[in-house]
């Protein structure tokens, strides 16, 4: 059997490299040889073609490396992108609204700038020669695995032509925070996820998470969408992500205002660290309210946030760069090569891991591999990741983790009360052996 494991979004954006990006990578780049009974192709759809990608090396291939028209092609992909998004977000039609005439205009507009766009891209591909890729014959007894982010139009588009032509499908959903926590993301965001996971059930007959957790979750979901019955002909399972120790690269250069505050201006205090894309579901909002009970009360420990910024969180922002306690207890980067952020973690007292939801949570993982301390929200699936190796807090009561923080700091609680030496996880190489013994192990009355 051959395996097709769908890789566009990273093979179109090697520039990226978060969240699903990083699974897709490290799944890929850890697929095992073939044997007599199966093969595991990394494939990626474009131009209505299935491609395979032989050359794995294109999945880090930096952006400056493409040439001009590859350039321009991608350029008119966020273009169509751009004109077909309008039609799913009611924060652009909010502008037209009131006036019949501008409306008719924007949807002429939209209508033409997503057609010329997406027209003019696949004719300047054709002078594009990528030899890292090769067309791909369709036999139809092959399973394809969505893991990657595929919910573009084009992809499901494909999808659905390769489910008629015999090919089972498995999708990878990695949460669904969308569902449940619109608040958390874009409007686009919401509607966009939303209508794919109504067309994806129209052709899957298997589907992985990543957490047990997340895999009731989706389940859930699913039968409020499709009823009781649906599962009886489908399969539902969970695979963990990976995480490998690595060491940062010893030629970055730490700059001096990096090593200041960890020295200096943090003053001997204990030093927490919260790691992740600053947005609403990571819940910032939350770690800073908890420690300004602490600093009113005097206390000298220090909140580091590192991460690039993301959406929705304008105020948050404002809130930390008028903060009296800022570049003085309280830090924000988001802009640190690997060598910074080791160092921040060789000095960390904790990792705080506030989120409101998460599929999984790596960070909880990647810091237990460093013997670091965690302190995370007390939510299913990282009770289910950090087990008793954790320290939890209830995010929705007042205290909760500045209650924590004194009584480490008064000596009431210890972190050595958590034994992290003997904590071990999956590598990479191992939670890629699992995924695709998972896939390998679907068994359906359809097959």
């Amino acid at each position: 059997m051959r395996v097709l494991i769908e890789c566009t979004f990273v093979f179109e954006h090697p520039e990226t490299n978060t969240g699903i990006q990083r699974v897709v990578r490290n799944i890929i780049n850890n697929l095992p040889a073939p044997t007599e009974s199966i093969e595991f192709i990394p494939i990626i759809i474009r131009y209505g073609e299935v491609w395979r990608l032989n050359d794995l090396e294109r999945l880090n291939q930096p952006k400056k490396n493409e040439n001009k028209i590859r350039r321009l092609v991608r350029l008119l992909d966020k273009l169509e992108a751009m004109f077909r998004d309008y039609k799913l977000s009611s924060k652009y039609k909010r502008f037209f609204s009131h006036n019949a005439v501008l409306r008719f205009f924007a949807i002429v507009l939209v209508y033409f700038g997503k057609h010329i766009s997406h027209g003019v891209s696949r004719l300047l591909a054709l002078f594009v020669i990528d030899r890292s890729l090769s067309e791909i014959t369709i036999e139809g007894n092959e399973r394809l695995v969505l893991l990657d982010s595929s919910w573009s139009t084009e992809v499901f588009k494909q999808t659905e032509r390769l489910y008629e032509r015999g090919v089972k499908v498995t999708a990878v959903i990695y949460d669904t925070i969308p569902i449940r926590f619109p608040q958390y993301c874009e409007d686009s965001q919401v509607t966009h996820f939303s209508s794919w996971l109504d067309k994806i059930t129209t052709v899957a007959d298997s589907y992985l998470s990543i957490s047990n957790a997340e895999k009731e979750l989706v389940r859930q979901e699913l039968i409020s969408r499709k009823g009781e019955h649906y599962f009886q002909a489908k399969s539902i399972d969970y695979f963990y992500l990976g995480a490998d120790f690595k060491k940062p690269d010893s030629v970055q250069t730490i700059r001096e205002g990096i090593n200041n505050t960890l020295c200096k201006k943090t003053n001997g205090g204990s030093v927490y660290i919260a790691v992740g894309t600053v947005e609403p579901r990571k819940n910032h909002r939350y770690m800073l309210d908890e420690f300004d009970l602490l600093w009113e009360k005097g206390s000298s420990a220090s909140l580091i946030i590192i991460g690039r910024v993301g959406w929705m969180c304008d105020e948050l922002l404002d809130r930390i760069n008028n903060h009296e306690q800022l570049n003085e207890k309280l830090f924000f980067y988001n802009d640190l090569n690997d060598s910074e952020l080791e160092l921040f973690y060789s000095k960390a007292t904790a990792l705080l891991f506030t989120s409101r939801a998460e599929g999984f949570g790596l960070p909880i993982v990647e810091a237990l591999q460093k013997n670091i301390p965690v302190i995370c929200s007390d939510i299913a699936v990282f009770r289910e990741i950090g087990r008793d190796y954790c320290f939890y807090v209830d995010i929705d009561q007042k205290a909760s983790l500045a209650g924590l923080i004194e009584k480490l700091h008064d000596g009431r609680i210890s972190l050595s009360t958590v034994d992290r030496p003997d904590w071990k996880w999956l590598s990479w190489s191992e939670a890629a052996d699992e995924f695709c013994q998972k896939i390998a192990a679907i068994k359906l009355s359809s097959s």
